[in-house]
């Protein structure tokens, strides 16, 4: 009798990453970065990354574009799901008020709950929003008191955002402290440069790290 091998082939876990231009992989120099964050964090835990990123994306109108359809498709097969949405609120949506920043937070709130629905044993995070880069060279559209303005915007939504995760039970991953105002890593005054993405990376592939297990 001939012996045989079987061979136990062991599935990667699969990351799906819902998200704007800072998951897309924008610099805001005119092109895009040739290692987007999620690319190499995927590279880094040894997963599989699906980057369902759009550029001028908020909670307002994310589920409009296709990369939500993509992500709609590979959630069901998921194990974690990354959620970076709230820059575009606060800028191009001109959200400012408190209970602007909550409804900021509904919206989100109801794209994870969406994504769940596809995948209820899902592991959610979601990415703190990155402050708007105060030095020089500023966007023209831009002044000082906007900046400063938009900036107390993102620090009163990223408080919602970890509330909702502390009362939801999930996951809230803030690596946009360890980024902010190092103009260094930043292309134009919001999207972060190469370098920058280089950074992101190793901030979420560590605390992903703690919990993705290959």
């Amino acid at each position: 009798m001939k012996g045989h091998i079987m061979c136990v082939f062991h599935k990667k876990p699969l990351l799906v990453c819902v998200g704007d231009s800072i998951t897309q992989g924008d610099t805001g120099l005119g092109y895009m970065a040739q290692r987007p964050w999620p690319e190499q964090v995927g590279e880094r835990l040894g997963i599989n990354v699906v980057n369902c990123g759009y550029c001028g994306a908020s909670t307002v109108d994310y589920q409009t574009y296709g990369p939500w359809q993509i992500a709609r498709r590979m959630l069901p097969d998921a194990q974690y799901a990354t959620f970076g949405l709230g820059t575009n609120d606060i800028d191009l949506e001109h959200a400012r008020a408190s209970m602007e920043f909550d409804d900021v937070a509904a919206r989100m709130r109801g794209i994870i709950e969406e994504s769940i629905a596809l995948q209820p044993r899902l592991d959610v995070t979601i990415l703190s929003v990155p402050e708007f880069a105060l030095e020089q060279p500023i966007m023209t559209r831009f002044n000082m008191r906007t900046l400063m303005e938009l900036n107390h915007a993102v620090e009163q939504l990223n408080e919602r955002y970890q509330r909702m995760c502390q009362d939801k039970g999930w996951r809230f991953l803030d690596y946009a402290s360890s980024f902010n105002q190092r103009r260094i890593l930043y292309g134009n005054t919001i999207h972060p440069n190469q370098r920058g993405y280089d950074v992101i990376a190793g901030l979420i592939a560590e605390r992903m790290g703690r919990v993705i297990r290959p």
